[in-house]
């Protein structure tokens, strides 16, 4: 029986492979070998709704796709300082709108998630750790409950199921750059997850070295995170994996191409809203600031999850004069491409105001995808304990159509209880196996489209 539905994010790449010792299962499309499309530039981010001599340069905004759409917010204006506007990106028509200002100003977001139709901006300075909440059905903002400890900037985020996980981050005064590093003591080794639900954080483990100013990006129920400043004058490579089951992290075995960097940014497939079958990471900008580059030719690089292997993208234009790298900027998933929004060149305070777009050649085979584990009272979610040859399953699903109802069969049990996606087309939702006693149970979820994904689990 299902005996528990909550609502989920919306954006999903199917996971099937084993990575470093991890084992990820479901449908997997071909990979992208020709990887030669062009950035083509779209329209540029426009002046901010406050007006008066702010313009549409921007960098550490707080950015993430909903509906297709880019949602930016907030991000700092060389001529205004940090601001809170929101500006609304249309790709199907290559035009921007303007939403209305959010509750407080802020820069240094470097990651904005979705869940359910709503924006998070989560960190930042100027905003006292506060998250800032845009919900895109009723057009208003709100705020959450605010981060444990104070205000921390340069956080990376990711979603799972109904929760927001944050890695690192550092207090605002201890800035990540020039003369500047290392990121002060209020660098952090600290994970925290935010329940969407109650408005309530949790501790969800360390991270193997502390950093901020890094990235992160989810695949199936494992978080990667790259990049970002450490607290011995350092820019951290390799990146570290994050396993949401057990809430552990561990370091990558391949380094990035051209070395570590901070204030890069990742497009997470399945932060956003659309799903991507592969299993690729896109990873743009960012710079070094005790060394210099990366460089222009290595400022998108790919991680292959199945590989556990970085290859070198399509050059990103940068805008820059003088210094060829681009950092603090916004890149995200829109459906079959990647865009990079914003950003700076590179350092603080030399914005740019410009939106680029790559087709993937890799464009998605599937609309869905499931992950599927038994729980228990060791893992997350937490469950409580079951008799023998008894085992509850936490199933989380996105890249379905959305407010669909859904089915879910158990290869064990058959049908299960129907359930409905939220409006990003995700589903989160625990059930009682009863049949499960150490074998592996195939869980299948199939909307009324006919987006179907499965995920595959021993008890």
């Amino acid at each position: 029986m299902v005996f528990k539905t909550r609502s989920s994010v919306g954006l999903a790449m199917s996971v099937a492979a084993t990575v470093a010792g991890l084992l990820f299962a479901g449908a997997q499309a071909l990979a992208d070998t020709t990887n030669t499309n062009p950035w083509v530039a779209g329209a540029p981010i426009p002046p901010d709704p406050a007006g008066g001599g702010l313009t549409g340069r921007t960098e550490g905004a707080c950015a993430s796709v909903i509906g297709g759409k880019i949602y930016h917010a907030d991000g700092f204006d060389p001529a205004g300082g940090d601001t809170a506007g929101l500006r609304i990106y249309d790709p199907t028509t290559d035009t921007w709108s303007l939403g209305p200002m959010a509750p407080a100003a802020g820069s240094e977001f470097y990651e904005g998630v979705a869940h359910g139709g709503k924006l998070y901006c989560i960190g930042g300075r100027d905003n006292a750790g506060t998250p800032l909440i845009f919900d895109t059905a009723t057009n208003t903002w709100s705020t959450g409950a605010a981060i444990p400890g104070g205000a921390r900037s340069g956080l990376a985020a990711a979603t799972f199921g109904d929760s927001i996980f944050v890695f690192g981050g550092r207090s605002p005064g201890a800035p990540c750059s020039g003369a500047a590093i290392p990121a002060g003591s209020g660098t952090s080794d600290n994970i925290l997850r935010y329940d969407i639900g109650t408005d309530t954080w949790s501790g969800a483990g360390n991270l193997a070295v502390a950093r901020s100013d890094a990235t992160a990006a989810r695949v199936g129920s494992h978080i990667f995170i790259f990049g970002g400043c450490d607290t011995s004058a350092t820019f951290p490579d390799p990146g570290e994996v994050y396993n949401v089951k057990t809430g552990t992290s561990s370091p990558l075995s391949a380094t990035m191409p051209g070395g570590g960097r901070a204030d890069l940014a990742a497009a997470d497939p399945q932060n956003g809203g659309s799903a991507n079958a592969s299993h690729r990471i896109h990873i743009t900008g960012g710079y070094n600031y005790s060394t210099g580059g990366p460089g222009t030719a290595l400022n998108h690089i790919i991680y292959d999850v199945d590989q556990g292997s970085f290859s070198v993208g399509v050059p990103m234009p940068t805008h820059c004069t003088g210094d060829v790298d681009r950092a603090e900027l916004d890149t995200v998933y829109q459906g079959d491409r990647i865009s990079a929004v914003g950003g700076s060149c590179p350092g603080f305070g030399a914005s740019i105001n410009n939106l680029d777009t790559q087709k993937l050649s890799d464009p998605p085979a599937h609309s869905a995808s499931a992950t599927a584990y038994s729980c228990g009272a060791s893992t997350f979610p937490i469950c409580p304990v079951q008799l023998a040859g008894l085992t509850i399953a936490f199933v989380t699903g996105t890249g379905f159509a959305p407010l669909s109802t859904v089915t879910l069969t158990s290869s064990l049990q058959g049908a299960l209880a129907t359930a409905i996606t939220d409006v990003q087309g995700g589903l989160t939702l625990t059930y009682l196996d009863t049949s499960c006693n150490g074998l592996a149970d195939t869980v299948t979820v199939t909307d009324n489209f006919g987006n179907t994904a499965s995920d595959t689990f021993n008890c």
